[in-house]
């Protein structure tokens, strides 16, 4: 796991970015089943199971440093940090193997919501998209 304050703004921009655009593919894979039964439910399980495994490990790591003193990096550092672990705590809450349903969708909603919460997605991308 990368230590949280040697990334740099630009990394952790890019690294949240990702993870919302993971979830919001992956929302749009379980609408669309929802909706019409097309798609792959067992690779929408397992892209679910996968996201929720990564946003958890990183949760894992982070709240073991929360007590670390994080005054000394940026705001981007402190948004990811909080994105992830209420994203972790608070998303993700139906079960990997669970039916196809709204309560999945939902379940990836809040997860998203979470990791957008705390910056917002321009912001994001201009810290990306910085040198």
């Amino acid at each position: 796991m990368l230590e949280l304050k040697k990334l740099s703004k630009k990394e952790l921009a890019e690294r949240l970015l990702n993870y919302i655009k993971e979830l919001n593919e992956l929302e749009k894979l379980i609408s669309e089943y929802i909706q019409n039964k097309n798609g792959n439910s067992d690779s929408i399980r397992l892209k679910y199971k996968k996201l929720k495994q990564d946003i958890d490990e990183e949760y894992k790591y982070l709240s073991k440093s929360s007590n670390e003193c994080m005054d000394e990096v940026s705001v981007v550092h402190n948004s990811y940090k909080a994105g992830v672990m209420e994203a972790s705590a608070k998303g993700f809450t139906s079960r990997s193997n669970s039916k196809i349903d709204q309560s999945l969708f939902n379940s990836v909603a809040d997860a998203l919501y979470y990791l957008e919460y705390y910056l917002p997605k321009s912001d994001l991308e201009e810290y990306a998209n910085s040198k």
